[in-house]
This record gives C-alpha cells, sequence and structure tokens, in this order.
C-alpha cells in the first residue's frame, strides 16, 4: 500500500501525510485516512503513458454516497476527474503531479 510522504500545494504550502494511505490495484484505487475523520473512499483508477486518472469516488460501505471535493482535498485531490502527471516511478518511490498538488509517496 503506497503512503504519501508529503502533498505539496501549488501555493507552496507543504504537508507532511503520517495516516494517510493509498491503495492502487487493476483500475480501482482506495484512499483512507486512519485516526481522523477523513474516512475511507474508493475510485476509479487508471494510467496511460505518463499519465493517472483518479475518479468516481464513493464513500467505502456507502457506495450510494458520492465523496465531496472536500473530502477529496484531505487526499491532495481537487476534482471529481484528477489527471495527474507521473514525475517519478521507481520500486520505492512515486512523484505524481496536478495542477493542484505534487504527491510523493513511499512505498509501505
Amino acid at each position: 500500500m503506497p503512503r504519501p510522504t508529503t502533498i505539496e500545494y501549488t501555493n507552496g504550502k507543504i504537508e507532511e501525510c503520517n495516516r494517510i494511505y493509498y491503495s492502487i490495484q487493476l483500475h480501482l484505487v482506495e484512499i483512507s485516512a486512519k485516526g481522523g475523520n477523513g474516512g475511507t473512499h474508493i475510485g476509479r483508477f487508471s494510467y496511460k503513458g505518463d499519465e493517472v486518472t483518479m475518479s468516481e469516488f464513493r464513500h467505502r460501505g456507502d457506495e450510494e454516497k458520492l465523496t465531496t471535493l472536500n473530502e477529496l482535498k484531505l487526499f491532495g485531490l481537487n476534482q471529481a476527474i484528477n489527471h495527474l502527471k507521473v514525475e517519478k516511478a521507481t520500486g520505492k518511490k512515486l512523484i505524481l503531479k496536478s495542477d493542484y498538488a505534487r504527491l510523493t509517496f513511499r512505498k509501505f
């Protein structure tokens, strides 16, 4: 399960991510905030070339309830459909960048 170590926003603000997790499997992504009220959300995931797309997030356990944009911001995402450029992808580190934030992940 990859874990973002930092979220660097385009306004220069940098957040350390101690309790946020991403789980990516085939065409699904699960994002989770442990120990807070961010909850767990499941969305669609696709990877083509040097771009990742994450979209259609819903609350885990209540798939009828869509995840709001405010809930997504906790995870460094700010749109219903998020397009992120892959800046770096190795076996230990992944860096994704959007017009909103740069997400730096490490393998967990």
